[in-house]
């Protein structure tokens, strides 16, 4: 059967285990249907033909002591008519041949070096001895000429074509052996008898066994029927454990990846930000001409251009260092007692020159008398401004920008950034809370940042031991909301601080 091919993932370092897996799903794929399997597929009728025999030999074994007391209560009931030297000398016969047809269901392990035609043959002689064992009594019963001992010899032949349906229906050609010999006698005795009741026994034993070998045929094809159920089943699962096995690998991948790029770029501010110091610093000595008048007027606007150029550059950087200390868990909270309004407002200055410059109308609403939440100042005021910035940059002019900031419903603090927006697609929601990734609509309808904002947001919240949701609706805007959870809220108000503290609270927000 097509088995599943194992991935590989393209890496130096940690090759992908194929090999295991490949071993794993190699018992399975022994075992094929042969009717859907090419002719040239032999190993596949092979092991489904051992398949067969093994459940022959399971059912037979099962059944053994069954079938010693069937023998016994044939024995003890025939005691009615025949003399008991005779009765014993049959049992010990009949109990020896499914003695040996026993063992030799026990000595079947599924050899790989023997053909299972030859077990075949074997079972099918074993069953024809046990057969004939029962061809005795009936031979002994033959001479009462009464109805009861033809009754009772039809009873023996529906017992032995009954447990012989039962036992070795995955080998009809044992139950053929097993009823056959059975079956021929009772019409050989029967059919030249002059009454009514032998010969219609006759018909009646001709009838059953071919009944009986039918219904063992039927029956091999449910059991064969539910061996490729079982193997099919044991195919998938261990496909899907491959599979997921692949999935896991791909993944300690990824997350080594991820890692080891935090890492780098974590290790890179002082060789990042002391070239860029010196740029910044030379350029604006150049800028504003401290060592002297520069006589092209050019140069001075280049200066000013590197500057600018410069200071975006190193904005830019911190913010990569700041998120990969956050994905590395090297960010530290500074945390003190914060009033979240005044983060809020501070934030909402920052931002109102520039909604008023795109025409959009800003609304601020906050609920009056929060207590104060114990937060880092810096983490808290970057992720909110975050969070306006990206409404104020993707609202069109003519829209609105609501920031809210109040009471969650299990007692923490919440800030809400809803704005009147185009919105973001369902399946760019995950995308844009990726590192450096944005949505094809951010891109053509705004200027393209580096994708760390949300990002940053989410890592900040979530070192806070808060939740960060967005929600939108494409053409109704977007809500973005970050929640502190209950533990970060304190009992005393911003009145209860002293006031060299709170306006270290207003600056380190503003």
């Amino acid at each position: 059967m097509q088995g599943l091919t194992a991935a590989t993932v393209d890496t130096e370092t940690t090759p992908l285990p194929s090999g295991r897996v490949e071993r794993r799903r190699g018992g399975v794929d022994d075992i094929a249907d042969p009717d859907t399997t090419a002719p040239s597929f032999d190993p596949a009728k092979l092991h489904l033909r051992r398949a067969l025999l093994a459940s022959y030999a399971r059912s037979r074994l099962a059944g053994s002591p069954a079938m010693g007391a069937l023998i016994l209560l044939a024995a003890g009931l025939a005691s009615a008519w025949l003399p008991s030297a005779s009765v014993v000398v049959w049992s010990l016969v009949a109990l020896c041949s499914h003695a040996l047809l026993g063992a030799l269901c026990l000595s079947y392990r599924k050899p790989e070096a023997i053909d299972t035609r030859l077990w075949s043959g074997l079972f099918v002689v074993a069953e024809c001895f046990c057969g004939l064992s029962w061809v005795g009594i009936l031979v002994l019963l033959s001479a009462e000429h009464g109805p009861e001992a033809a009754v009772f010899q039809f009873a023996i032949l529906l017992a032995v074509a009954c447990a012989a349906t039962a036992l070795a229906a995955a080998l009809p050609a044992a139950v053929t052996a097993a009823t056959a010999p059975a079956a021929l006698t009772l019409v050989a005795l029967f059919a030249f008898r002059e009454e009514p009741l032998p010969v219609a026994l006759a018909w009646l034993s001709g009838a059953t066994a071919i009944f009986f070998v039918c219904l063992s045929v039927r029956e091999r094809r449910s059991i064969r029927e539910g061996i490729l159920a079982r193997a099919e089943h044991a195919r998938l699962s261990e496909e899907l454990l491959a599979a997921r096995e692949q999935a896991e690998h791909a993944f300690q991948l990824a997350d080594q990846a991820r890692l080891a790029r935090s890492r780098f770029l974590a290790t890179m501010n002082h060789e990042l930000r002391t070239p860029l110091n010196a740029i910044l610093g030379f350029s604006e000595v150049m800028k504003n001409e401290v060592l002297g008048p520069m006589q092209n007027g050019t140069y001075r606007e280049y200066a000013g251009d590197i500057h600018a150029s410069g200071g975006h550059l190193l904005s830019l950087i911190n913010e990569i260092l700041d998120l990969s200390r956050l994905e590395t868990g090297r960010y530290e909270l500074h945390e003190v007692p914060v009033a979240l309004e005044a983060i809020v407002r501070a934030c909402e200055s920052m931002v109102a020159g520039e909604a008023r410059s795109r025409d959009l109308r800003l609304v601020l609403d906050v609920e009056p008398e929060l207590p104060l939440v114990r937060a880092d100042p810096a983490g808290l005021r970057r992720a909110v401004l975050n969070l306006l910035s990206n409404a104020v940059k993707f609202t069109p002019a003519g829209g609105t920008v609501t920031l809210q900031a109040g009471w969650t419903a299990g007692g923490g603090q919440y800030v809400s950034v809803r704005d009147t927006g185009p919105g973001i697609p369902a399946r760019e929601v995950a995308l844009v809370l990726s590192p450096f990734q944005q949505g094809e609509s951010a891109i053509h309808m705004a200027k393209p940042g580096a994708g760390m904002g949300l990002p940053m947001v989410e890592a900040l919240i979530r070192l806070h031991g808060g939740t960060f949701e967005l929600r939108s609706t494409m053409g109704a805007g977007t809500v973005a909301t970050l929640c502190l959870p209950r533990a970060r809220v304190l009992e005393t108000h911003s009145e209860d601080i002293p006031a060299h503290e709170n306006v270290i609270l207003w600056r380190s927000a503003g």
